[in-house]
């Protein structure tokens, strides 16, 4: 199944990503350049995908005999709070 919803995950984030470019540059851009929340969102957003497409790839496409299940579920908090 993570294998099916791998495929997903990368289709939505090609059609995210410019969709939400768009709508930054669309915005109001001079008023949010002068916050820090839109770094802040960009950073978390980088830490998340690399997050997700190095270590949550990992877990989720290992085989089920070496699965640990507390690193699993440490790996779906982590995955969850980013």
């Amino acid at each position: 199944m993570a294998r099916d919803a791998y495929w997903w995950l990368r289709v939505s984030l090609l059609v995210m990503l410019p969709t939400g470019w768009l709508l930054f540059m669309a915005s109001a851009v001079s008023v949010t350049s002068f916050q820090c929340s839109g770094a802040e969102d960009g950073h978390a957003l980088a830490l998340a995908l690399i997050f997700t497409f190095s270590i949550r790839r990992r877990v989720a496409l290992a085989p089920e005999t070496s699965w640990n299940p507390t690193r699993a579920k440490l790996v779906a908090i982590v995955s969850l709070s980013l």
